[in-house]
């Protein structure tokens, strides 16, 4: 493992720390479904330019992009619908999103 491999870990983990503290800024100017789908959104385009800037194979056929499409909405969509639909409770989320429900509770209180 050179330098490169741990410069990346830090990167990773400094992206995943201020995500939260992002996430409340956000949530100031939209509402969270909007602010969700915002996000969802805009990481999926960075993830395509990243993808034609390192010259990878773009899917082909329709079922290819239905695949991934359906990957997406069940991943995302559903993941992240249940809880805000729930009201994110700890037994529909885990982790990341059982997180965020300080951001949209300081919201609603606040």
């Amino acid at each position: 493992m050179g330098v490169r491999d741990p410069l990346l870990m830090v990167l990773v983990a400094f992206l995943w720390a201020i995500c939260f503290p992002l996430i409340q800024v956000g949530l100031e100017g939209a509402p969270p479904l909007v602010f969700a789908a915002s996000r969802a959104a805009l990481a999926g385009a960075l993830v395509l330019v990243l993808a034609a800037w390192l010259g990878r194979p773009w899917p082909r056929g329709w079922t290819n992009l239905a695949m991934i499409a359906a990957i997406g909405l069940s991943f995302t969509g559903l993941g992240l619908g249940v809880c805000a639909v729930e009201g994110f409770e700890p037994r529909f989320c885990r982790n990341g999103a059982a997180s965020s429900r300080n951001c949209f509770e300081q919201r609603r209180l606040g």
